[in-house]
């Protein structure tokens, strides 16, 4: 027994090389065989990503037109003016790209339309389907905070009716509660854009003979500007067409280079858009019996593999995913592996005799070096691999965040636009300011590379920015400048930051102009004093703080805000009240 555990210590190395070389061998024609099962790897994964894509820009569409139904279902459109309809859907179209109009009609001919043109809110209304009258078109400047401003109002020689709208019809025939309907994709008639429009119906809650249709008008330029962009291997190529061959999202092909050229291709049969590979497959599809299968076929004499799988948009509704990839490209890689594998199996045969070499001298030690080695590589793949989930988390958590607090933000514009008492209406927007500039840092934070710190002068300006535009149409017209240091800062220190300037520059908006002031200026000022120590300067060229005005008693909320937020900073301020008034706070990070 001792003479055989001798012989294999002392010829290991040459039995380890002869399982290594039947593994490898092993591994060279497996390739090979598995050549297949990677063709529909690839294909399957890219049709996967393109199905979450469509998932995520069809799927928010239809949550919110549920949300409008119920909204409706409840009575919440009944004697609604054009004004309080438009306060209720301009957020929906604000924040959803894809949403270009949206509609609400009933049985008698009565619509009611809202259209975002041109930094314009448009209406048309509609009474009776133009029976008595024509439409009338309505044009608003939107703000938040004030009333709409109507700019123009006419009546153009023009009859409409909604009644005979493909939406219209579809949504009333419609057996379905719970699905939408959707059009075929066309030209929008009021925008000449192309797009598709989702409509479904609810009672009306005061005349029960009456029934009603809400529609929104979706834009399809965002699907090709994905399928364009997909990374499929070197020449792949990715397409999203109707059930009838229309293409909603172009293949990556340089004809298709911008919008304009995008939007000129859109629409057209797929066989028909010149990009010869994909009118081949699609040709090769219709003749193939097994529709699911992964297609084998030829294109200027090329090889290439490729799939159409369709996507279910209702249950009665489907559009296709198109996949193809040329067969050379794996084939090319393929053939790179096995190469590989054969150095492998040389580099395999000189380690082994080296080692072969050195097992008598340290045959202990080597092994000892071997097992360690081993286990610091996994141990660093399970420390990289935790630190890229966390770090996915982390960004998830951000996202979610930042959508709750829009949310959040939201609801409590909506709330304000039903409430009659200006200083509560009022207390609802200082509210939303604040969750706003607290909902930007984690936009920030979800967008940048570093998830642990936020450029200070970057976010400065876009919260500054976020606060004008939530003022704009006061009574002042002002300017406002911002000069920044180059300063990172983490989450606590932006959002009390943050937090502390939105108060300030309100504050000023508010009260430190009271007349219409085309020289009203904001200033705001971050200074490194030191390594750690900063100074933030927020000032104004206003009316300035009442002589009787007596700083070691707080006046309300704001303020309170602002002393408790330094103290988390471990700072202080300074104010001075001369040509206006000079907010200036000291602290560390």
């Amino acid at each position: 027994m001792g003479k055989i555990k001798s012989y294999f210590k002392e010829y290991y190395a040459f039995l380890i090389l002869l399982i290594a070389g039947i593994v490898l061998v092993i591994l060279f024609f497996n390739v090979k065989h598995n050549i297949e099962k990677i063709y529909a790897s690839f294909i399957n994964n890219t049709i996967e990503k393109t199905t979450i894509q469509l998932q995520n820009f069809f799927q928010p569409v239809s949550r919110d037109l549920l949300i409008s139904k119920e909204m409706g279902e409840n009575g919440l459109f009944n004697n609604s003016s054009t004004e309080k309809l438009n306060k209720l859907f301009i957020p929906y179209l604000k924040n959803s790209e894809q949403l270009s109009s949206m509609h609400i009609a009933n049985t008698v001919g009565d619509e009611y339309m809202l259209l975002h043109q041109d930094n314009i809110w448009v209406n048309r209304i509609t009474k009776l389907g133009s029976k008595n009258q024509n439409p009338e078109w309505n044009k608003w400047i939107y703000r938040r905070d004030i009333h709409d401003s109507l700019i123009e109002k006419t009546s153009p020689e023009k009859k409409y009716t909604p009644l005979d709208k493909i939406w219209f019809s579809k949504a009333l025939k419609s057996k379905s509660e719970i699905f939408p309907v959707w059009t075929e994709p066309y030209h929008f008639i009021t925008t000449n854009e192309i797009g598709v429009t989702a409509s479904i119906k609810f009672k009306d809650t005061q005349d029960t003979s009456l029934t009603n249709v809400i529609s929104f008008d979706v834009l399809l330029e965002d699907i090709s500007d994905f399928t364009r962009n997909l990374a499929v291997l070197e020449h792949g190529k990715t397409f999203v067409i109707t059930e009838n061959g229309e293409v909603l999202g172009l293949p990556n092909d340089s004809k298709f280079s911008n919008r304009d050229s995008c939007n000129a291709y859109t629409l057209k049969y797929i066989t028909d858009i010149g990009v010869q590979e994909v009118t081949d497959f699609v040709n090769a599809w219709k003749l193939n019996a097994d529709k699911d299968a992964i297609l084998k076929f030829k294109s200027n004499s090329r090889p290439w593999r490729g799939s159409l799988q369709p996507f279910l948009l209702t249950p009665n509704h489907k559009l296709y995913i198109g996949v193809i990839v040329p067969e050379d490209v794996i084939q090319n890689n393929f053939s790179k592996i096995q190469g590989v594998i054969i150095a492998c199996f040389f580099i395999i045969v000189i380690f082994t005799v080296l080692v072969y070499f050195t097992f008598r001298r340290n045959a202990k030690n080597l092994v000892l070096l071997q097992i360690e080695k081993n286990n610091n590589i996994q141990k660093n793949e399970e420390l990289n691999k935790a630190l890229k989930e966390k770090n996915i988390l982390l960004k998830e958590t951000y996202h979610r965040v930042k959508n709750n607090l829009q949310i959040i933000s939201s609801l409590l514009n909506l709330q304000s636009n039903f409430v009659n008492d200006e200083e509560a209406r009022e207390a609802f927007q200082k509210s939303r300011r604040r969750i706003e500039s607290m909902a930007l840092v984690h936009q920030k934070l979800y967008n940048a590379n570093d998830l642990n710190q936020i450029d200070l002068g970057d976010y400065i300006e876009q919260l500054v920015k976020s606060i004008s535009d939530s003022f704009e149409g006061n009574n002042v017209n002002f300017n406002y400048q911002i000069n920044s240091a180059k300063v990172l800062a983490e989450l606590d220190v932006v959002i009390n930051l943050g937090l502390i300037i939105n108060e300030l520059v309100s504050n000023s908006l508010k009260y430190a102009f009271s007349d219409k002031n085309d020289s009203a200026e904001i200033s705001i000022m971050l200074n490194k004093l030191s390594d750690r120590k900063f100074e933030l300067i927020v000032a104004d060229n206003g009316k300035g703080l009442p002589n009787d005005f007596d700083i070691s008693i707080p006046k309300g909320l704001g303020f309170e805000i602002i002393t408790a937020l330094i103290g988390q900073l471990n700072g202080y301020y300074q104010i001075e009240n001369k040509n206006g008034l000079s907010f200036k706070i000291h602290f560390s990070i």
